[in-house]
């Protein structure tokens, strides 16, 4: 279980997220900016029967945006781990997320101006 509340960095400021939901394979936790944004996180995992393949598990935050305490939107970003044709390996499965995490800020603001 992760601990709550949980802290993560939005707009160059720090925002906790207390839990507010948690059942055998998820969590959910929220939080607000300073400036009124919502913020938040869900933890899924998909565990097959022992032995069987297709583990994975989603990361995502959500922000409602608010202008004048009127929402304007929603934005989103998630990341899924997932093994195939094979049981997880913990090792492997950061190896892939660690490489995906690292390319992220390089290549961050040509994906969102949709280059491919």
């Amino acid at each position: 279980m992760l601990s709550s509340p949980i802290s993560l960095t939005y707009n160059s400021a720090t925002v906790l997220l207390n839990r507010i939901n948690q059942d055998n394979f998820a969590a959910e936790y929220f939080g607000k900016t300073v400036g009124g944004d919502s913020i938040t996180l869900t933890v899924k995992h998909t565990i097959p029967a022992r032995g069987l393949d297709g583990e994975s598990h989603l990361v995502r935050v959500d922000v409602d945006m608010y202008l004048l305490d009127v929402y304007q939107k929603t934005v989103s970003a998630w990341t899924v781990m997932k093994t195939t044709a094979s049981t997880q390996v913990d090792a492997d499965t950061k190896l892939a997320l660690d490489a995906l995490v690292s390319l992220v800020p390089t290549i961050d603001d040509d994906v969102i101006g949709r280059q491919s």
